[in-house]
C-alpha cells in the first residue's frame, strides 16, 4: 500500500508541478493564485478533526510561520518557472528535504545514519549538476538561484512543523 501512495504522491507532485510552469508562463499574479489555494485550504480546516489535547496557540502560531515559509516558498518557485525549465525546478525543489535532514541533525536533536549521509551527498551533488553553464542565460541563472532559494524556504516549512508538533501544534490544524 505504501508503494501506492508514494506514486500517488508522484502523480499529483507532478501535476502541482505542472500547472504552475503553465501559471508561470502567462502575465497574471502570483500572489493571488496562492491566496486562492490558501482559501482553499482554510476551508478545508475546518471538517478536519482535532487532537482534544493540542495547544490552539502553538497550532495558530507554527501554522502561521510555516504557511509563510509556504507561500514564499511557491512564489519563488513560480517565478523560478518563468525562468527555468519545469523539471530543474521540480528536482532542485523537491530536493529542500536535504536542508531538512541536516538541519533536523543540527537543531532537533535526530540522527543521520550512513546511508542518510550518503543520500545527502548524492543529493547536493545532483543540485550542482543543474548550476547554469556560461553558456545559459543570465535569466536561466536568475531562475536556478530562485528555485534554490524556494528549496530553503520550503526547508524552513517543514522544520517548521515538526517543530511546532513539538511545541504542541495540532497535526491537521
Amino acid at each position: 500500500m505504501s508503494v501506492f501512495f508514494a506514486l500517488c504522491c508522484l502523480l499529483f507532485t507532478a501535476l502541482n508541478d505542472f500547472v504552475f510552469k503553465l501559471l508561470a508562463r502567462k502575465e497574471r499574479s502570483r500572489g493571488m493564485f496562492i491566496s486562492i489555494i490558501g482559501c482553499v485550504w482554510l476551508a478545508a480546516l475546518v471538517w478536519l478533526p482535532w487532537a482534544p489535547t493540542s495547544d490552539f496557540a502553538a497550532t495558530l502560531r507554527w501554522g502561521a510561520i510555516s504557511g509563510f515559509f509556504s507561500v514564499m516558498a511557491n512564489i519563488l518557485l513560480l517565478e523560478a518557472m518563468e525562468h527555468q525549465s519545469a523539471g530543474t525546478c521540480s528536482t532542485i525543489y523537491r530536493m529542500n528535504m536535504v536542508l531538512v535532514v541536516v538541519f533536523a541533525c543540527l537543531y532537533l536533536n535526530e540522527t543521520l545514519a550512513p546511508p542518510q549521509f550518503s543520500g545527502i551527498v548524492l543529493a547536493i551533488v545532483a543540485i550542482l549538476a543543474f548550476i547554469p553553464s556560461g553558456g545559459d542565460t543570465k535569466l536561466q541563472t536568475v531562475g536556478f538561484w530562485l528555485v534554490i532559494g524556494a528549496a530553503v524556504l520550503r526547508a524552513g516549512m517543514g522544520l517548521s512543523y515538526k517543530y511546532g508538533f513539538i511545541q504542541g501544534a495540532d497535526v491537521n490544524g
